[in-house]
């Protein structure tokens, strides 16, 4: 983001830092926002230099007029990648294996840097925005980067309190240290960090490879806490549903357990609960809020953004299981591909056996 004009915040592209600090890198430009709000309609366009030909995201409505969000299959891609795995373009910059937990600018331009993670916080959030999951200012999502692997302090960006999300920009988006003091402050005056602050750095300390959290108040979360009428499931159990592999840690048949806490009036009373189900549940990435929502983390923004789409398909499914009468948490009555897979598994010891006899009697 580049500093105001006239009292007008204005959006620039931010060209990746050139390998070896020389001339030559090849720019990365923003993807194209679509502007919801008043804020967002003050800033200046992008320049047309985006991939991509569709000019619908130059078309917005009167300032301050309510529209409904897209549907899921309208929300535009966050990134674009390289499928050579090498780099990955995003909010205004470029990732070198960000999906590994590399720094998301490697030539050390730390302002860079700064400007590009900012304009990433911004844009994840207006896609939960966009998603359902953000609505009335509600959810929030941290990014952090640098740490002792590349030999610096952590820098962790937190998008503020109080905000449309999906009116969200780059300079309203507040840098701290690893010890929650604020390092950069928000350039826009009078906000404030969001409620969420302190559970961003619970889940960065007891998870130290985590460099981005989510947290979401998405209606099929909320709905899968209240699947146990008693309301006092200590966690939500799915099994032996295909998207359990993108959660991380699960395959296919494995039981998944979410933890699930107890809400509370505020949002930083519920950092001992959160504390001790990450400490409880040591296999899962995410901890779900009773009657409130979901936080999810992930190695990288890539990683987190992903699993934060998975588990809430997941949600889904438990929600509509239970309305069919199914329960989420127990292996399908029909289930035999254990044995047929036994049965192959002992088809091809015969079959091998059998060859290496053969091979014995023809060297013999």
């Amino acid at each position: 983001m580049a500093d105001s004009e006239g009292g007008q915040k204005k959006r620039v592209s931010i060209a990746a830092p050139p390998a070896g600090g020389g001339g030559g890198g090849r720019a990365s430009k923003a993807p194209p926002r679509r502007s919801m709000g008043p804020r967002q309609m003050s800033l200046k366009p992008f320049t047309p230099d985006f991939r991509g030909d569709s000019d619908e995201d130059d078309i917005v409505g009167a300032a301050g007029s309510v529209q409904p969000p897209p549907t899921v299959d309208q929300l535009p891609q966050l990134v674009e990648q390289d499928r050579g795995g090498t780099h990955r373009d995003l909010g205004g910059g470029a990732v070198g294996e960000s999906a590994g937990g590399e720094s998301l600018v490697k030539a050390g331009d730390l302002a860079e840097e700064g400007r590009t993670v900012r304009a990433l916080v911004a844009q994840l959030c207006e896609y939960f925005f966009k998603a359902g999951w953000a609505t009335g200012t509600g959810g929030g999502a941290s990014v952090r980067v640098g740490g002792p692997s590349e030999g610096r302090p952590w820098r962790v960006f937190v998008a503020p309190s109080g905000l449309q999300k999906e009116d969200i920009v780059g300079d309203d988006i507040f840098e701290m240290d690893m010890e929650q003091n604020i390092t950069v402050p928000s350039k826009t005056p009078n906000l404030r960090l969001s409620a969420c602050t302190p559970l961003w750095f619970v889940v960065y300390r007891l998870r130290p490879k985590a460099r981005c959290v989510i947290h979401t108040h998405s209606i099929n979360a909320l709905m899968a806490t209240l699947l146990d009428a008693t309301e006092s499931s200590p966690a939500l159990r799915v099994t032996h549903l295909e998207m359990l592999k993108g959660v991380g840690n699960h395959a296919y048949d494995d039981v998944l357990e979410i933890p699930i806490i107890d809400n509370r009036p505020t949002e930083d009373l519920l950092a001992d609960q959160l504390e001790e189900a990450l400490k409880n549940y040591p296999k899962s990435n995410a901890v779900l809020v009773r009657r409130h929502g979901l936080y999810v983390w992930g190695d990288s923004w890539e990683q987190a953004k992903a699993q934060c789409e998975s588990f809430d398909y997941l949600f889904e499914c438990a929600v509509k299981m239970k309305s069919m009468g199914l329960d989420s948490a127990l292996r399908p009555v029909t289930v035999n591909y254990h044995a047929e897979s036994r049965g192959k598994n002992r088809t091809i010891d015969m079959i091998m056996n059998g060859a290496e006899e053969e091979k014995k009697e023809e060297c013999g």
